[in-house]
């Protein structure tokens, strides 16, 4: 996505949601599982709208076996600072990634053992996550937008690795097992269901 450009009309053509109103990222992609259930029984208040555990602690996955190069919010904003207090950059174009793709099964390991115990997976399709979102509230053209997002993250579209954070910060991107390692006092409030 081009740097001066970070708004809906920016993404690439034949992107699914080029120019409909509305599609963001989720805030915080963590792992889903092989557990189906009603929808009713997926999801909870502190799990539909974009939270990362069921209220028995385990992790929601939307991805399917998509792998996702989850990126830290610091390094986002360390290279949005680079960016922008640097000489100017016209025409570069920078895909912000994390240091290696993980599947839901492999973060559901690593958050397992940043807390100290196996953690469970439940699915959650992208059509129940639209409709969850939805009976929360969302407007229902969002829902859509970030099924179609999920749908392709589960097919590979979140799991190119990039090399734009070390090019662009001269240090490596902050892995999973970090942030994982510096958020574990909130993790574990949320793994333990004692956070919404």
């Amino acid at each position: 996505m081009p740097v001066q450009r970070a708004d809906r009309d920016a993404r690439p053509a034949g992107d699914a949601l080029q120019g409909r109103a509305g599609a963001l990222l989720p805030e915080h992609r963590v792992g889903l599982g092989e557990q189906p259930l009603p929808v009713a029984q997926r999801v909870g208040a502190r799990s539909a709208a974009g939270g990362a555990f069921t209220p028995d602690g385990r992790l929601i996955s939307r991805y399917g076996d998509g792998a996702i190069s989850h990126i830290d919010c610091h390094d986002i904003a360390a290279c949005a600072d680079t960016l922008l207090t640097g000489p100017a950059r016209p025409g570069e174009t920078f895909v912000l990634t994390g240091p290696e793709a993980l599947t839901d099964a492999q973060l559901a390991d690593r958050v397992g053992a940043a807390l100290g115990h196996p953690v469970g997976r439940v699915t959650l399709t992208p059509d129940d996550f639209a409709t969850a979102l939805a009976g929360q509230g969302a407007p229902i053209g969002f829902a859509h937008d970030l099924a179609d997002l999920l749908r392709g993250a589960a097919n590979g579209s979140l799991a190119e690795v990039t090399t734009a954070v070390p090019e662009l910060l001269g240090r490596p991107a902050r892995t999973v097992d970090d942030f994982l390692r510096d958020n574990l006092p909130a993790l574990r409030k949320l793994a333990d269901g004692r956070a919404a």
